[in-house]
């Protein structure tokens, strides 16, 4: 899968489109992403930030919408990891978040998958500056949410 984005520094909810495929077995293996959108640390709940993941497939020619969030919030322990590699999932019938509930589930990534999954991000127009601006953006929120307060630097 790959994910694009146009947005701006002022842009709060950090969206971009994502392109590729949907791998789902009982649909037997890879479908093409017809629309895709993502949130990078959008404002979510108290204390919390999403990682949102909106996907538009089909299959047999039956429109399906994969809805996705990961929950960005600092509990007790190490759980950064947890967080930003588990995506809570729902599967629609249709073509958005309002058909009726195909299937639920939850998606882990280990390192391996991590790792391949990142090799895939292409910066539009090249260059590396638009990675570097990824990079803070994905990094800075993350100190924000897990860092900034463990070690005084929170206001």
């Amino acid at each position: 899968m790959r994910a694009r984005s146009r947005s701006t520094a002022a842009d709060r909810e950090h969206t971009g489109s994502i392109t590729g495929s949907v791998e789902y077995e009982p649909f037997g293996g890879t479908l093409p992403v017809t629309r895709g959108i993502f949130n990078l640390f959008s404002p979510g709940g108290p204390n919390e930030r999403l990682m949102q993941y909106r996907l538009a497939f089909e299959h047999d020619g039956k429109p399906y919408f994969l809805d996705g969030a990961k929950h960005v919030h600092d509990d007790p322990g190490f759980d950064v990891w947890k967080d930003t590699t588990t995506l809570q999932t729902v599967l629609h019938e249709g073509s958005d978040e309002s058909g009726p509930v195909a299937g639920a589930g939850v998606l882990s990534l280990g390192v391996e998958a991590l790792t391949r999954m990142m090799s895939t991000m292409r910066p539009v127009g090249g260059g590396v500056e638009p990675l570097v601006k990824f990079g803070k953006v994905f990094l800075g929120s993350l100190w924000e949410s897990y860092g900034k307060d463990k070690i005084g630097g929170g206001s």
